[in-house]
């Protein structure tokens, strides 16, 4: 057995350094203030579909019963 050595090419090199710059620049304080104002958005957006599915679920419902008349009323 005869390990063979391992190289790093320039590529590997460059695409590494690319990466750890990027993430040295990275604001991590703007992408959590983005990903809360998403989350609360979408609980909020969640809350209105919520509403809507039931309004329209009472509405489907009243339109559905029959209307009584007022001669059956007075009976």
């Amino acid at each position: 057995m005869n390990p063979t050595p391992q190289t790093i090419s320039n590529s590997s090199i460059f695409i590494l350094g690319a990466l750890i710059n990027s993430l040295a620049l990275l604001d991590v304080s703007g992408l959590t203030d983005y990903a809360l104002k998403g989350i609360v958005g979408g609980f909020i957006w969640l809350g209105f579909k919520i509403l809507a599915d039931y309004i329209s679920e009472r509405l489907q419902k009243n339109k559905s019963q029959p209307k009584e008349d007022s001669d059956t009323m007075k009976k």
